[in-house]
Formats: C-alpha cells, structure tokens, sequence
C-alpha cells in the first residue's frame, strides 16, 4: 500500500509520496564497484566554498515529544546551536533558547511539556563535547531552571506519568568522585536521594523497569577494575555479580539494561569470543544466557531500542559498514520496508518517542552523498511529510560517494576502511589525502559522513581521493583488531595505513607522486610518524593537535588525561608502552626525536588551551623541524583547546588545508580553486 500525500505549507514543508567480511577478490571486486560508481565522463561538480560546506546544518538532533504532537530540533542561530520546538497541530514554531557562547548540544523530553537540555563549548577531535552547563525549559521558552551548579549531573530516566517536570538523574553532591541517583524537580531545582547506600566509587547505575537502583558498576582507581554490584532491591544488601579486569584481554560483560522481568539484564560481552555481541544474564545463575545479537564486522556494545510502554525490546541499532538496524517488531520490520520503498535514495533511522505515542515517527534520511533531512511519518494516515532539510545548500550531485573498502595489511590482518572517489574523474591517476582519525582506541568512519566537518566530502568535491582507514588499536572490530595495535604506535599501526595508500596506487586509483597525510590527535601522530617513517611515500603532511612525544604523552603535567586520579598509566603502558621498561621504544618512535628523516613540507595545527595533547607537542616538533631544515609552518588557534570549533576557525583551517594540499599535490585547476593561480 502506497504512502498518501500529506500536506502543509504554513513552515515551509513540502511533501512526497511517500556479509561484510571480504576475500581479495571481493574486495577487489568492490574497487571496482566503487570507481564505476564514482566516475563519468561528465565534467566535475562545481567547487563548493568552504564556509558553505563547514556552515553549521539546519534542524538536526530531530526528536518527537512523548505525546507526539511536537518536534523539538537543533537549528544555527547567532553562531550557536540552540533548541526550537515546532507545534505539530497549531504548525507554530517557538525558538527555545538564544544561547551565544554555548552550543546545546544534547537534549531530552522532560514529559510533554518540558525539555532537559545541555550545552557544550565546542567539541574535541572526536566529537565529544566539553560540557559547560545544564538547563530544564518548558517547551515555551518559559520557567527555565539552571541546573548548572548540581555537579555532575546526567539524566538517567524520565519518571513516569511525571506533570511536575521531574527527572531521575545522577549527581555527585556528597562526593566529588561518586555518582548518586537522585530524584530532581527540574522547575524548583529540588532533589531526594534514592541511593543512600553505594556500594563503593559508583560511576554507572542502571535502573529496572520500576525505575529502582539496582544495579551499580564501581571502579578501583588504582587497578581500574570495575566491579558490577546487585541488589534485589533499595533496602537489600549489595552482592558481586562479576569483576572486569581493566584491559578486556581475558573479555569482559558490560550491563547495560535490566530485562522488563526483572530477573536478567541485558550486557554486552567478548568472553570467549573476538567480538563483543548482546546476551542476556540470568542474575539468579550469575551466568550469561543465550546471544541476543551479533555482528560478523562489528562489536555490538548497545544501541537498544525500546518500546517501554509496551515493555518491549523492538530494535537494535548499530554501524557497520553503514548504519542499520535490527528489528525485533514486525509491525516496525515492516514499516522500515514501507519506508526505504519511498525513499530511495537514502538510508532511513526510524525514531520515536519510547515512552509515548509512536503513532507519529520521525524518520532522519541520509545517505554518502546527500546531508539529508527528517520527514514525519503519520500512522493514522499513513503519509510521509518531508520536514526542512539539515544542509539544503549542499547539492547531492556535487558529492562524491563514500565506499567501503577493506584491505589486507601486510601480515594478513584485514583493515576496514572507507575511501571516497571524486566524481567527474576518471578514478585513475588521482590525488590522495589520507585522512587518520584520533583516538587511536576508537571508532570514527562509517557510511554516513556527515559530521560536524564532512572532511571527505569536502575533500572529494575538491578533485582528491580521501582514505579513511581503521588501523590496528581502533576499537569496536573486534579484541584481536583492538589487541594487535598494542605498543604498536608508529609500527604496524602506521604500517596499516601505508598498505591502505599501496593498494590504492597498485590499483590505479591514486598517483604515487601525490599522496598526503593528514589527521588530527593520534592521526596527527600518525601525519607526523607517516612522513619519518616513509619519507618517500607522502608529498605533504598537515597533522593537527598532533602527539609529536610519546614519552611526554604520558608526563607532562598539563594534561588532563595525566592529571587524573584514575590511574590511566595501567591502560597506556599496556597499549602505548610502559613509560619506564619501554622508554627506548617509545622515544624511537617519537617523530620529535626524528625530524633529520622528514623530507616534505609540514603544515602543524595546534590549540592554543589544548589540554589533552597540550601546545608543546607542537612547538618541540616545530623547533626539531626548524633545526633539521625542514620547511614547516605552526599555526595556533586561539581559544581553541581539542578540536576547532569556532565558525571563523573552522573555515579558516579548512582554506589553509585547501591551499596547502593544492600547492603540493594538486594539478592546475585545483591550484586555480585553492586561489593559488
């Protein structure tokens, strides 16, 4: 059966009817999938300037209300992010906050009626947010309450039937270090503690489905091993349910919901097996039950969708070689269908309110090469509405795809890994950007790159190849992915990036004389480690907020991480070497110490405040380079700390990288674009 048509014009909305693991020849098969794909014999697309392409979208963080007769997003306004809430039966729109040194970056319904939200200034590499407030609101703008002073505050459930705009939240009030469940009246600001009784340094709690804490995860600061505490309820004794040791080298169980019976819970885990999947856990046995879900790729660590008026697990989401999602429900298995069948062209997230109405769903389409936007699916009447578009000035026909291409390191290990071909090329003989991503214990690419600064995008629209690989020591791949990057910093890691270039060129897609590398924290590490460790591969380097000193890494006094009374040394000398028997190691694999090897020109980024990889990475790399001779520029960003997040910043490092790629690898036209010509 058809969507109907549904419309309305009073906003502006217009309306519409409505395995991953591969052998080399598969992969090579794809390659050329992927060239086909991206190439014709048509003109390039027309260059889009950079401050339009980093400009900030438009109605994105699209969430439905419980009673789902209101939408509340996140729209640009005075250079920020800030909440608006669109009245679905009057089609009134009602800006909600009007911040302008804060982004809201995260929010969530209260009940119908009022919103908790919080703000951030800026984000670091990875996309995580430097909290710097939080804030309850009526839907509007009235009766706004600061709950900034409350420390450490996080929402942790809505209560139920709630009218008096109250929340279930953890704080850390009595002890600076131990996180409480707390009760919180959002309008007056008042609180009741519910966990009187802690079992220890209490970082995590889970709820049941009467929204008791039941469940607890401690840590041991020195060990940093974390203990999973139970009880059958408020007034019980706690007992052990299990331990977990503070690197998963024997696995490990994660909690991460309580079943709607009460007697399981949900957790992730990899004991006896690479990748992390989705069991239940019999509590009474203390033993893992049957597999819930997995995945061949990926580790499945969360990403739980429920219907908990219904008390019901529906779905599970997660991102492999793009996001899906598992559904549990037919009724929802078969509305997805419904949906992809209208459009097309995109990959659609269905999302609703999970303590509600979800007779109304938002459905948020996207796809490699369109930015996308939300449409409002209507149960009753079964029609789809197109909503505002979240980046309408970026035309899909002037995007390149992002593919998903793995290889196969050198030793056998396969590396998953995206690469983006411009269009209107031939997809032969091209210009290479390697882009390295942060971390490097963490997940970053996927099928949908529309992040915060869309660098492929940007890049293949620009004429280059963008490679995105997930070298040995990224996470979620599984343990023996994660485990072979250990003390592997700037050898078999970086190993798996120069196998991702080699394939490229014995391909015929990229030119082996115009390849550069760029990154930012560990991938700036790896810009940096790239060009000493072959000097001869890379024309250029542009490494940002970059490690340049793996012996200062775990020093110096002015970093955060160094800074904690977590002992984080029992993590890094196990994955990044031990700063006192691995010493030798660590300083030989310092591009600090080896700047006489560099032979290409250096474009440096730092952050002035920066106080995970703080600024003297950058100036000792800057001063070795300068006392080897080698050409180099540091530029520093002002206020920025981790990550550049103001708009002129942001443009202004993007031109930069535009104009430094250009002059060293890029042909005549690219020059011309790049204002060099």
């Amino acid at each position: 059966m058809a969507f109907k048509i549904a419309a309305c014009s009073s906003l502006g909305l217009v309306t519409i009817i409505a395995s991953l693991t591969s052998s080399p020849a598969q992969a090579q098969a794809k390659t050329e999938a992927a060239v086909a794909q991206a190439t014709t014999l048509v003109s390039p697309p027309p260059v889009i300037p950079v401050d339009v392409f980093v400009r900030r979208a438009e109605f994105s963080a699209m969430s439905i209300s419980p009673k789902g007769d209101r939408l509340a997003a996140l729209v640009p306004a005075r250079d920020r992010d800030n909440l608006v809430v669109i009245d679905l039966v009057k089609r009134t729109r009602t800006t909600v906050t009007n911040f302008t040194d804060n982004d809201v970056i995260n929010f969530n319904w209260i009940n119908n009626d009022r919103i908790f939200l919080r703000v951030a200034d800026g984000r670091d590499a990875l996309g995580q947010a430097r909290f710097r407030g939080s804030y309850a609101v009526n839907v509007d703008g009235s009766d706004v309450r600061n709950l900034t002073d409350l420390r450490g505050m996080a929402p942790l459930q809505t209560v139920k039937d709630d009218v008096n705009g109250e929340l279930l939240v953890t704080m850390n009030l009595r002890n600076r270090v131990i996180a409480d469940v707390y009760k919180l009246n959002t309008k007056s600001g008042k609180s009741e503690l519910l966990t009187f009784d802690n079992p220890g340094e209490t970082q995590q709690w889970i709820l049941d489905w009467d929204n008791k804490p039941l469940l607890a995860v401690s840590p041991d600061p020195k060990t940093l091993e974390t203990v999973v505490w139970y009880r059958t309820d408020t007034n019980a004794k706690w007992e052990s349910l299990w331990k977990n040791a503070a690197d998963d080298t024997e696995g490990v169980m994660d909690p991460i919901a309580f079943m709607p019976d009460g007697k399981s819970l949900i957790v992730a885990s990899n004991k006896g097996r690479d990748k992390f999947g989705l069991f239940r856990y019999d509590i009474a046995r203390k033993a893992l039950a049957e597999l819930i879900f997995e995945h061949p790729l990926i580790d499945i660590q969360g990403g739980l969708i429920w219907n908990r008026a219904e008390k019901k697990l529906v779905g599970i989401g997660y991102n492999a070689e793009q996001y899906n999602v598992k559904w549990l429900d037919p009724k929802l298995e078969m509305l997805q269908k419904e949906v992809d069948a209208a459009l097309k062209d995109t990959r659609n997230l269905l999302s609703f309110n999970p303590n509600g109405d979800s007779a109304r769903i938002v459905v948020a389409a996207t796809s490699a090469t369109n930015p996308g936007g939300n449409y409002l699916y209507d149960a009753t009447t079964r029609s789809l509405e197109a909503l505002p578009q979240r980046r309408p000035w970026i035309s899909p026909d002037a995007i390149s795809p992002r593919q998903y291409m793995p290889y196969t390191a050198r030793d056998g290990l396969n590396i998953p890994a995206w690469v983006t071909i411009p269009k209107g090329t031939t997809g032969k003989n091209l210009p290479l950007i390697v882009n390295v991503h942060g971390g490097p214990n963490a997940r970053v690419y996927g099928g949908n790159p529309w992040g915060r600064y869309s660098e492929a995008p940007l890049f293949a629209n620009r004429g280059y190849v963008v490679l995105e690989p997930e070298p040995r020591g990224s996470t979620q791949f599984g343990r023996k992915h994660l485990s072979a990057g250990f003390k592997q910093w700037g050898q078999a890691m970086q190993d798996d990036i120069t196998d991702g270039v080699l394939k490229l060129i014995k391909d015929g897609i990229v030119d082996k004389n115009r390849v550069c590398i760029y990154g930012g924290s560990y991938g700036g590490y790896a810009s940096l480690q790239g060009i000493v460790k072959d000097p001869d591969l890379y024309k250029c380097s542009l490494p940002w907020i970059a490690v340049s000193d793996l012996v200062l890494l775990q020093t110096d006094t002015l970093s955060d991480t160094n800074n904690s009374r977590y002992d984080v040394s029992v993590v890094q000398s196990r994955r990044l070497g031990d700063i006192k028997t691995d010493r030798a190691m660590l300083e030989k694999y310092s591009p600090v110490n080896h700047a006489d090897k560099i032979k290409v020109p250096v474009l440096l980024v730092m952050g002035e405040l920066d106080v995970r990889v703080p600024l003297r990475h950058g100036t000792s790399m800057r001063d070795a380079m300068n006392k080897a001779g080698v050409k180099n520029e540091l530029v520093i960003y002002k206020g920025e700390a981790h990550g550049f997040n103001k708009q002129t910043n942001i443009v202004d490092f993007f031109t930069r990288a535009e104009k430094f790629f250009a002059q060293h690898i890029g042909d005549d036209t690219q020059k011309k674009n790049a204002g060099l010509k």
